[in-house]
């Protein structure tokens, strides 16, 4: 694999935009962990439907920071990681506030929220009688001590995982340091024939662009797709990807699995006219043998 083909970010951010992600991941934390913890009191659903509240909760922190970091123009994924940590920790105990305080009212026990707030040592002796006696029951199993601190540890995981996760993806895109603004993503500039990572990547990063006109007999069931992130502004910071998409049938619902081949290898303006040259005769000679074939 050759590095320098593909593109990575440049690692710049701003102080200041950082800031502003911390803050607005917080601010968005206590209102969603209000809406989680309610729900998960009130509305006891045990199974995959509280995994995917939690998934919900998660997502919805992680994408108010992720937006911000993007909004600050931030190009470094460990500057992603370390501002959503802090916020994945505070939307975590936000949420067993709450939910221990909304646990609690339901009980008809006068403990204050801001009481559970301040008091870390008071909430954790509440928290370990909730896992002395159970928080909820399903089937007649009340899950309790071990079991409990696992499922809760499970929730744990899913929550950070989600915030951090989503803080990366959301600046996944190539950055034009040149125009200072995000590449716009072009999906599908190309569907060719199926093919193999070590088939087209070598190739690629040699500037053998050719070898797109091998990827004929591209079909509904099997195929390579094409991507292209450009800078919208001067057009010269560009970028391709490409994956190998297969669709399947299963139980009578298609399923699409997708495997990437190559991802953000850069490409001068020149050489992407003649990919967009290739690909244009290529699917001009599927056109004609899908004509002849009729």
């Amino acid at each position: 694999m050759n590095a320098d083909r593909y593109y990575r970010h440049s690692g710049r951010f701003s102080p200041l935009s950082v800031g502003k992600a911390v803050a607005l991941g917080l601010l968005a934390s206590v209102p969603m962990a209000f809406i989680y913890a309610y729900i998960i009191v009130y509305i006891p659903i045990i199974g995959v439907v509280t995994f995917l509240l939690t998934g919900g909760f998660a997502a919805m922190v992680g994408l108010a920071v992720g937006g911000a970091l993007h909004a600050g123009k931030v190009r470094s994924n460990v500057v992603a990681v370390v501002t959503a940590l802090p916020v994945a920790l505070f939307a975590l105990w936000a949420s067993w506030v709450i939910w221990v305080h909304a646990l609690l009212a339901r009980a008809d026990a006068d403990v204050g929220l801001l009481d559970l707030a301040m008091s870390p040592a008071g909430l954790w002796e509440v928290i370990t009688l909730i896992n002395e006696k159970g928080a909820w029951s399903m089937k007649g199993f009340t899950p309790t001590g071990g079991v409990l601190w696992a499922l809760w540890a499970g929730e744990a995981a899913i929550i950070a995982g989600i915030i951090l996760v989503m803080a990366v993806q959301m600046l996944s895109s190539p950055f034009c340091e040149a125009c200072d603004r995000w590449c716009e993503e072009h999906k599908a500039i190309a569907v060719l024939g199926p093919t193999r990572k070590d088939a087209l990547a070598p190739r690629l990063e040699q500037g053998d662009y050719a070898v797109l006109k091998e990827l004929t007999g591209a079909t509904g069931a099997a195929f390579t797709q094409i991507d292209l992130h450009q800078c919208s502004q001067c057009q010269t910071t560009s970028a391709l990807t490409a994956t190998s998409v297969t669709v399947t049938q299963k139980n009578g619902k298609q399923e699409k699995n997708e495997k990437a081949l190559l991802k953000f290898l850069l490409i001068s303006p020149g050489d992407l006219s003649t990919v967009k040259a290739i690909v244009a005769e290529v699917q001009e000679i599927e056109a004609e043998r899908g004509a002849a074939g009729a």
